[in-house]
């Protein structure tokens, strides 16, 4: 039987905390890899605006929406937002990531 040595643990246990940061981050990051759903929930629009920036799309009251990439389809390319509902005093209650034609 083959005795586990230091340098095993070592190799075992640094894996494990690797995973368990990966497994962290993609479970607050389920929508886009750059926004922190989490976080962003319950948020108001302005603390949004500060931590990201400007939002790329939408009127940042109801909905404000970042620039996610493009979305391949058999009608062609279409832009993809990372979209942030808005409840009426201005704290984010939804995610969504949408494509929308230019100027849709």
């Amino acid at each position: 039987m083959k005795i586990v040595t230091k340098k095993n643990i070592s190799i075992i246990s640094i894996t494990i905390i690797i995973l368990a940061f990966i497994i962290v981050f993609f479970a607050q990051h389920k929508t886009y890899y750059k926004y922190n759903d989490t976080w962003i929930i319950g948020k108001h629009y302005t603390e949004i605006e500060k931590r990201y920036g400007k939002f790329d799309k939408g009127n940042g009251i109801t909905r404000g929406g970042y620039y996610a990439g493009e979305w391949h389809d058999f009608h062609g390319t279409l832009p993809e937002y990372y979209f942030i509902y808005f409840d009426e005093e201005g704290y984010a209650i939804k995610i969504k990531k949408e494509s929308h034609n230019p100027g849709g």
